[in-house]
This record gives C-alpha cells, sequence and structure tokens, in this order.
C-alpha cells in the first residue's frame, strides 16, 4: 500500500482539494483523504512536494504503427512488422508517460496492438490500459485500401470486404483475432490517395452486418466518418456511441 501526501488533487468533476492524501493499493485507488487525517499503517509514504495530480487521460483514437511520419504507406512496405511493433510499444509507453491511462486503437498493422495490449496486461512491458481493433474494415478502394500496384501486396492497416456477408466475416476475424472494437470505414478519408474525404463508402447495410457481429459477443463498433451521409449511415447502421471523426 503506497501514500501520497502533500498534493493538490483535480477529482475531474472541476474541484480542486489541496493538500490532499491519496491512498493506492494494488493498482487501484483506495481512498482520497485530507491530509491531516489517519494514514493507515505499514503504508509507504511518498511525498508529492506540492505537485498537482489528476485523473488518467483518455485518447480515443491512435493508431500506435505510427507517430505522424510523412509517406507512411511507402514506410510500411519497406519496414518489417516487428519494428513497427518496437515502435508501437514506445508510443504507448510515452503516451502512459504523459498522463494517458487508457488508449483506443483505431487500426493498427498486423494485429500488433492487439499482441501490444496482451503484453501490457500479462506484465510482459509497461503501457497504459488498451482498448483494441486490430484491422479496419474498408470496401475496395476506400479509406482503408491502400493505393498499390495490382502485384504489391502489404499488410496494412485495412481488411477488404464489400456488402454484408463478407463484413459479417470480416468482423468475425477480427473478433477472434482479439478485438475490443470492429473499425469500419464509413467515408472517404483526407489521408488514402484518391479519397473524397466526405463520400460515403461502406453502406448502412454493410455496417449494420459488422456492428451485429460485435454486438452479440458484448463488443463495440465504431466508424471513421467525416462526411454527412456517412456519418448517418453509420448511425444507422448502429454506431451511435462510437462514431470516430478524424482527419487522418
Amino acid at each position: 500500500m503506497y501514500v501520497l501526501n502533500h498534493m493538490n488533487l483535480i477529482d475531474g468533476n472541476g474541484n480542486v482539494l489541496e493538500d490532499a492524501v491519496v491512498i493506492v493499493e494494488g493498482t487501484k485507488i483506495r481512498d482520497v483523504r485530507k491530509n491531516n487525517d489517519h494514514v493507515p499503517e505499514g503504508a509507504e509514504v511518498i511525498d508529492m512536494k506540492g505537485y498537482t495530480m489528476l485523473p488518467g487521460m483518455i485518447d480515443a483514437h491512435m493508431h500506435l504503427g505510427g507517430n505522424g511520419e510523412p509517406n507512411r504507406e511507402l514506410e510500411m512496405l519497406k519496414e518489417l512488422l516487428p519494428m513497427t511493433t518496437l515502435k508501437a510499444y514506445v508510443n504507448a509507453r510515452s503516451d502512459l508517460m504523459a498522463g494517458f491511462t487508457t488508449i483506443r486503437s483505431m487500426g493498427d498493422r498486423g494485429f500488433l496492438d492487439i499482441s501490444l495490449k496482451k503484453a501490457i496486461e500479462s506484465g510482459l512491458v509497461e503501457g497504459p490500459r488498451m482498448k483494441v481493433s486490430g484491422q479496419a474494415i474498408s470496401m475496395t478502394g476506400g479509406h482503408g485500401d491502400r493505393w498499390l500496384a495490382p502485384e504489391v501486396s502489404a499488410n496494412g492497416y485495412g481488411v477488404i470486404a464489400d456488402g454484408p456477408d463478407e463484413m459479417r466475416k470480416a468482423a468475425r476475424y477480427q473478433l477472434k483475432m482479439g478485438a475490443d472494437v470492429v473499425k469500419m470505414m464509413a467515408t472517404g478519408g483526407v489521408m488514402s490517395e484518391g479519397d473524397e474525404p466526405g463520400s460515403p463508402q461502406l453502406t448502412e447495410e454493410e455496417m449494420r452486418a459488422a456492428v451485429e457481429e460485435a454486438h452479440k459477443v458484448g463488443k463495440k463498433a465504431a466508424a471513421h466518418a467525416q462526411g454527412t451521409e456517412g456519418i448517418k449511415n453509420a448511425i444507422r447502421a448502429g454506431c451511435l456511441d462510437q462514431i470516430v471523426t478524424s482527419e487522418e
């Protein structure tokens, strides 16, 4: 048991508790008190020296295998998956050290996010809590279908599916591999060549099939959606609480 004292505590509800004490047992906060309250015997006391503590932050949309590098698609063609995974671990740990105690991966190469989550949960490496989606599901030529020559293949961020039956199978495969969230591309995006960011891509019927598979096993579904019609399609398909709008 640890006791962190002599700090200011922001509770997340707009309140600041001055000269606070936080009692930590294992990985859980057991109690929050004023500094003059009784401290449990035998606890290790850590003096926070007047620093301010706040609840851990959550980043709900990440791609851990990259960090804003230019020409990421070309780099993926040359980079071995183990190297990308090592970069993802460094990025995840950096987020933890910056105060993000939970992150959500919305599509990463070769299921590296699922593997990294398992490594963190097993104690093999240090990192934040993770919710993961494996590979995002895209239509042929859509936001998740990287524009490569026909003779070139790559284990990228996306898996391609057309029609409700293929969507259902693709969702089942992501869930089989350990996805917490089934990620779909409802519209184009600014970082895929040839896309019109606001244009609808996967249809309402296609996404509904994937949402049904996620919900059957108690998991969530999320949609990349930038254009109005694509956003509406995703909502009608069942992604009401999980729309992901971004500039990717």
